[in-house]
Order: structure tokens, then sequence, then C-alpha cells
């Protein structure tokens, strides 16, 4: 199967095709992108024949698909699939619900490396859909930093791929909380009131009172890199207690507007700071198309 298309490059010619003429009858082609892959299996059995030391299939080999999350009592738990055949991973408008390119790979193929190489072939082959694309989704097995940057900094498309739960340190603390939600210093290198979530929530936490609050979202600056935050009490008028230490500790002096907090992504960790965050309701939006790409 992948020889056959290696040599022949027949299903790269007709998608071609068929992006041309797409770009030219519909002008918002390719605005809204995503990806998928799906596990193919072989008809053969994947057993190696004892004198060839070769299976029937000798293009298919062994892929393994692992899940994983957190019961609602707190309690891990993975599975693994196990499959002897081929990936089929594709691009497609999730829109239209069109296909835009499509890959074939054996099944151990890494999905994140083929995405990325997907990515640079297409908008390579075809400019205008690199110009077109606002936003491309994914789910969160392709949650990988270098994709997200790849995206932004090369293309100035806004990743809407989930992210994955991988933070393990504070989980293996003895007093953890399994229900509560794990937060790191947004700036580690200062003693400040800021600290924000894996899935890149902004939060204050009151010097005085104790109190957690996320803070306002404020857009994000695109020429700035830069995602920007108000003060949580300041947007609806209240009075802070700890205002003045939290200030102090950020080394600003706001006024009446209250605190702004400036994030600029290409110095955080890819994964989690994004152009659009995490949750949003633009995020939301946009990552609900991709059940697209599933049907």
């Amino acid at each position: 199967m992948i020889q056959l298309e290696t040599a022949g490059g027949y299903t790269k010619q007709m998608l071609a095709s068929l992006r041309q003429s797409l770009t030219e009858v519909l002008p918002d082609f390719g605005r809204h992108l995503g990806f998928d892959g799906k596990a193919v299996e072989s008809h053969s059995t994947g057993q190696r024949d004892r004198e060839t030391s070769k299976t029937s299939d000798p293009d298919a080999d062994w892929g393994h698909h692992k899940t994983s999350g957190v019961d609602a009592n707190g309690k891990t738990w993975s599975q693994v699939k196990s499959w002897f055949g081929y990936g089929l991973h594709v691009i497609a408008d999730t829109h239209y619900e069109l296909p835009v390119a499509v890959v074939v790979t054996c099944a151990s193929a890494s999905e994140s490396p083929t995405l990325r190489q997907m990515i640079g072939e297409l908008f390579a082959e075809q400019p205008v859909l690199a110009e077109r694309c606002e936003d491309f989704s994914a789910d969160r097995g392709l949650d990988a930093g270098e994709t997200k940057a790849l995206l932004w900094d090369t293309y100035r498309i806004r990743p809407l791929i989930d992210t994955r739960e991988l933070w393990r340190a504070e989980k293996q603390e003895p007093d953890f909380d399994p229900s509560s939600t794990i937060t790191r210093p947004l700036f580690p290198e200062r003693a400040d009131t800021l600290v924000h979530t894996e899935m890149g929530n902004v939060r204050c936490c009151c010097p005085q009172t104790g109190e957690v609050r996320d803070l306002v979202f404020q857009g994000f600056e695109a020429d700035r890199d830069t995602l920007k935050y108000r003060c949580p009490a300041a947007y609806v008028g209240s009075v802070c207690p700890g205002a003045e230490s939290c200030h102090a500790a950020g080394d600003v002096h706001p006024g009446t507007y209250g605190r702004i907090v400036r994030i600029k992504i290409t110095e955080q960790d890819r994964r989690i700071f994004v152009p659009t965050p995490h949750g949003s309701p633009s995020w939301h939006r946009g990552y609900n198309r991709r059940t697209a790409l599933e049907r």
C-alpha cells in the first residue's frame, strides 16, 4: 500500500487537483483546518514466516495507542490499543468537511512528526491555503509545543489543540489533593502572586486573604505575541485588600485601573500558552468544528 502510493503518488495528485479547484470556487476554503488519524488494520495477522522472517503484509507493522485519564474518584487509568497495519492521517477543511491532505504510514509512525511534515508539505505546495487558514484544530493526542509553535510562528495560524495533563511532580507530594487543580508560578524567577494551570488559566493569589481568582482575559496582541490579562477585582470595580502587596511583587504602579499582566507566548511553555487560550469561547467554537473529521 505505502510502496504503491510512494511510487505513483496517485492520492497526492488527486488531492492537489481537487484543492486547486476548490480554492478557485470557494474563497474561504481552507480557513478552518483540522487533523485526525485513524488506525487501519491489515488483513495480515502480523505473524512472521519462519523461513522468510516476513509477514504477509511487509509494508505494515505494529502500532500502539495509549490513552489515560483520571476517574471520578481521582484514580488514574490507562488503556493501550494495539493493531497490525497502518495509520491514516487526514487534514481536512472542518467547515466544508472536505479532505485537504491524506497520508498513509505504517502503524508505528508517530502522529505529531507526521502532522508537522504534512503541514509543511501542504503549505509549500499550496501557499494560498497557508494565507487563508486562520485556525488549525486537533485532539489532545497531538498536543506538542513544537507543533503549536510551528503553526503560529511560521504561518500565523492559531492552534486549537487540546492540552494534555502531563504535570506529575505535584501528584507525588504526600499531601496532594486529587480534587484540586495544580498551579505553578507564572514567573518563577521572582516572588509574585501570579500562577497558572496546565490548561493555561492565569490566576492571582491574594497575599492578604489567600483567595485565588482567575485574571480577566483582555485579548491577544498579535503584533507583540502577547496575551493580555487584567486584575479581576479592578475589572468589576471592587477593592482587593492585597492590591498593594500584589503591585509591589510585580513591581508595577497601575493606579485605579488595576494591574495588567502581559504574557509573551514565545517566552513561555508553547504547549500551554497559545494565541487563543484553551477553554475560551473562541477556542471552543473552533475546536468543536473538528467533529467534522470524525464524521
